[in-house]
């Protein structure tokens, strides 16, 4: 006889979550999850600030505490606008400033020569027009505008000697070369040229420019 095959037993098949959920009495209603998206709360948007208004806010926030407002830092010059250091002494050698002692002196002399010279001719023809029997005036205006001209000369050349001692003094106490107003080295070109120079090129169009206002 056939043996009688036992009917096996039937797979169970896993309960899906909404079936258990259903179960256990906790459906989902429609539209749930969309009023739960809703109900989170939302970020406001954040709009860029610039510069100005960071800074008033930090401002504000200072003066509420009590804190000094904030200032800006000064920005250091720039180096190449930094003042140079002053020479004190002179950058020449002693072997030079002798040479442009003895131009000095002999310049002196000469200068000293042609200011008397000229001083002695005008004031010698003023007393002799004044001694002599008068002249005609054409040339009495004559004589008088020779013997201005000559004693403007003479004063300016004055000038120059007192120029040529401070010169000659510059060197005796070591500072003959350096600009008075800038403090920076004459060169040796415009030495040459006038040895009794106080300033430096730079130093005197800086001169005319102040006094040209």
């Amino acid at each position: 006889m056939a043996r009688e095959r036992s009917p096996q037993p039937k797979a169970s098949r896993p309960k899906s979550a909404a079936g258990s959920a259903s179960e256990n009495g906790q459906k989902k209603l429609p539209g749930e999850s969309a009023k739960s998206k809703s109900k989170t709360p939302q970020r406001p948007e954040r709009k860029p600030t610039t510069l100005g208004a960071a800074r008033d806010a930090a401002t504000r926030l200072a003066a509420a505490a009590g804190l000094a407002p904030l200032t800006q830092r000064s920005i250091p010059a720039p180096i190449a606008d930094a003042p140079k250091k002053r020479l004190k002494r002179s950058p020449l050698k002693p072997e030079q400033l002798e040479e442009y002692r003895r131009i000095l002196v002999i310049k002196r002399a000469e200068v000293l020569g042609d200011v008397t010279e000229m001083e002695q001719e005008a004031l010698g023809s003023r007393s002799g027009s004044l001694s002599s029997f008068p002249q005609h005036l054409a040339d009495q205006g004559s004589d008088e505008y020779d013997q201005s001209l000559a004693l403007g000369i003479a004063a300016s050349q004055r000038k120059l000697l007192a120029e040529i001692d401070a010169a000659l003094d510059r060197i005796e106490n070591g500072t003959f070369g350096v600009c008075e107003l800038l403090g920076t080295p004459i060169s040796r070109e415009r030495l040459e040229a006038t040895p009794w120079a106080r300033h430096s090129l730079e130093g005197a169009r800086q001169l005319d420019q102040h006094g040209s206002r």
